[in-house]
């Protein structure tokens, strides 16, 4: 037998008897593993193009609400009504810790036998900001709360929604409540 005779009659019955596995192998791929991830391909493009559709929606009706710096302020003012009236139960322990407070503090204004001096206009402000009279003694713990109450009201993220100038005006009144803050911490008993 020929040699180029002999190699083509071994390669033909090994193709043969190989081609079933090749086949097998071959099938196999495309049934379990390019298939399915074809349907996925297309299933997640159609939930993507959803989402964008639902997103182009979502933006349209937000580029029609346009807010104004009145609509902040109103606002803010509705958020400081809904903090202005504590419930019952808060008031009554209220009352109850300024009974309690109130020897202290005159205990500590016996104490201090400095002449009273003029409040500077920035403590004043700052005083202003929080509420408290300008003859009023202040606590830390009161101090505190409003502190952390008017932050709530004036933080940026509560209007990021809003846009940036309500941002830009809510930044700014969260960096005027820490500077009083810092200056009232000092003065507090």
């Amino acid at each position: 037998m020929e040699p180029v005779n002999y190699y083509v009659t071994t390669l033909s019955t090994a193709f043969s008897k190989l081609l079933p596995y090749f086949i097998f192998l071959v099938g196999g791929y495309f049934v379990f593993i390019r298939m399915p991830f074809l349907f996925f391909r297309k299933s997640m493009d159609s939930q993507k193009k959803k989402v964008e559709e639902e997103n182009k929606s979502h933006q349209a009706q937000e580029s029609r609400k346009e807010y104004s710096v009145n609509d902040y302020l109103e606002f803010q003012r509705k958020i400081k009504q809904m903090n202005a009236q504590p419930p019952k139960l808060e008031a009554l322990n209220h009352t109850e810790s300024k009974k309690k407070e109130a020897p202290k503090k005159e205990e500590q204004k016996k104490t201090r036998e400095e002449p009273k001096k003029e409040a500077s206009p920035r403590l004043q402000s700052a005083e202003q900001i929080f509420g408290f009279k300008s003859n009023e003694p202040i606590t830390k713990t009161e101090l505190k709360k409003r502190y952390f109450e008017l932050l709530k009201q004036n933080h940026p993220d509560r209007v990021a929604s809003m846009g940036q100038d309500f941002k830009k005006l809510a930044e700014k009144n969260t960096k005027d409540i820490n500077m009083a803050y810092d200056k009232l911490k000092n003065k507090a008993a």
